[in-house]
């Protein structure tokens, strides 16, 4: 199912980029009496749609759909190797699946950091390969950490620091040089 919804979200893509010039002349070929919902939104989008003219090259596209295979697939890798660790036997499969439901289920606005959100997504993910609540909601704590914890971190000193550096030089708002 999700592969089929990727495959068809994937085709609607690759057809509005190809045939996106098309599109718009016939849309500003409309009469403007014709000219209903459907045009407005259109000539709203038409910024993106010129943008998409790179998209047209192969140059371009090519290394766009490969980058994102590889971070797709590092990402179930890492789902994967967390399935591993916490001693839950699943296929693979159940690695790309969790990963899709939490793209999907942490898109909606939710709880900062997205706190037992991304727990249940993992237990509902995990639920049609016959993991217990407990085992999938002890790996969504563990893949929540191993996925939020390093960008956190890192995040934090580097702030920490640039804070420091404008305090030092007075940048900060009442703040005079030393």
């Amino acid at each position: 199912m999700l592969a089929t919804v990727g495959a068809i979200g994937a085709s609607a893509v690759l057809l509005l980029v190809l045939y996106r010039r098309t599109l718009v002349s016939r849309l500003d070929q409309a009469p403007a009496v014709r000219r209903g919902f459907v045009w407005s939104m259109v000539a709203r989008l038409r910024p993106g749609l010129d943008r998409l003219d790179r998209m047209g090259s192969a140059r371009v596209l090519g290394p766009a759909v490969l980058a994102s295979a590889i971070v797709w697939m590092a990402s179930a890798l890492v789902n994967y190797l967390v399935i591993a660790a916490v001693g839950i036997d699943v296929p693979p499969l159940a690695a790309f699946v969790t990963l899709a439901v939490l793209q999907l289920g942490t898109a909606v606005p939710s709880a900062p950091g997205k706190i037992g959100v991304y727990e249940y997504l993992c237990v509902l993910a995990l639920a049609p390969f016959g993991v217990g609540r407990a085992a999938a909601v002890g790996f969504g704590v563990t893949l929540h950490l191993v996925a939020y914890a390093p960008p956190l971190l890192v995040g934090g000193v580097l702030a920490a620091r640039w804070l420091g550096e404008l305090r030092r030089g007075g940048a900060l708002c009442g703040d005079t040089p030393e």
